[in-house]
């Protein structure tokens, strides 16, 4: 009795075990690209990203003039439908200088996004300065994600503290740059979460980390820990302040195939 009991023991934990192995190799990183670069015709940018496509970058942010502008930009609309039909989601750049602009501002600019644009350009918004700290913060996104949600069930919202965030915030957004730092930091003192929402290994697929000013031998070390540090979207590149988005990095497919489990070194 005592060896049917042990067996059934180890088969339970050998069960246990392949489920969680199972759940680990279904999780599968991606790049998610901030695009603050002009759509001109002649951009080798644009060009570059349309190749690598949906598959490799199922979205990019897209930040016509630190938000929508007033009028509406022709190359930008052009770039926007070309993302598309190469299966690349358009998300949409707004401010809200850590949820100290008014939310009237905030909406308007959804609102503005979809006038010039068009809403069938657009698969989401990504909120940028977005503070954790304060206790109404958590409303403040609240009242963004629904809004953002009333206009397409199917819209992403990505919110950028870049930081670790707190359980309070976690409800009101898709993804969350949880790092936005140099590789130096990332590398050498990274500052692991607190709240159970980046801890739990079933977030994954909503955890973004941004890693800037980083050497092309560093790429894969970059990588790899952001795949252990919870991450299911990552973008690497070597760019620095004040803007380390306007370009494409060096060795840029080589980050891609290593992101999507390419062996490229």
């Amino acid at each position: 009795m005592k060896k049917i009991v042990l067996m059934a023991v180890v088969l339970v934990g050998i069960c246990a075990f392949a489920v969680y192995m199972k759940k680990k190799l279904e999780k599968k990183q991606s790049v998610v690209l901030a695009a603050y670069s002009y759509p001109s015709d002649d951009s080798n940018y644009w060009k570059e990203v349309i190749k690598e496509g949906g598959k490799n970058i199922p979205y990019i942010i897209i930040n016509p003039n630190s938000g929508p502008g007033d009028k509406i930009d022709s190359n930008c609309v052009k770039q926007l439908k070309e993302n598309m039909k190469a299966g690349i989601k358009n998300i949409a750049y707004i401010r809200t200088n850590y949820q100290k602009r008014p939310l009237t501002e905030v909406l308007a600019d959804v609102d503005k996004y979809y006038e010039l644009y068009g809403k069938d350009n657009l698969s989401g918004f990504f909120f940028d300065e977005v503070g954790v700290d304060d206790a109404n913060q958590p409303d403040y996104m609240k009242t963004v994600y629904e809004y953002v949600k009333g206009n397409g069930k199917g819209n992403i919202v990505v919110a950028n503290p870049g930081r670790q965030i707190t359980d309070k915030l976690a409800p009101y957004a898709d993804i969350f740059v949880t790092s936005e730092i140099t590789a130096d930091e990332y590398i050498n003192r990274f500052t692991g979460p607190e709240s159970e929402f980046e801890n739990d290994e079933d977030n994954f697929s909503h955890i973004w980390h941004i890693v800037y000013a980083a050497k092309p031998d560093q790429y894969e070390e970059i990588i790899k820990l952001s795949k252990r540090r919870n991450a299911g979207w990552i973008m690497v590149t070597d760019g620095v302040q004040p803007n380390p988005y306007d370009k494409l990095p060096k060795d840029f497919e080589r980050i891609i195939r290593t992101v999507n489990g390419e062996k490229y070194w």
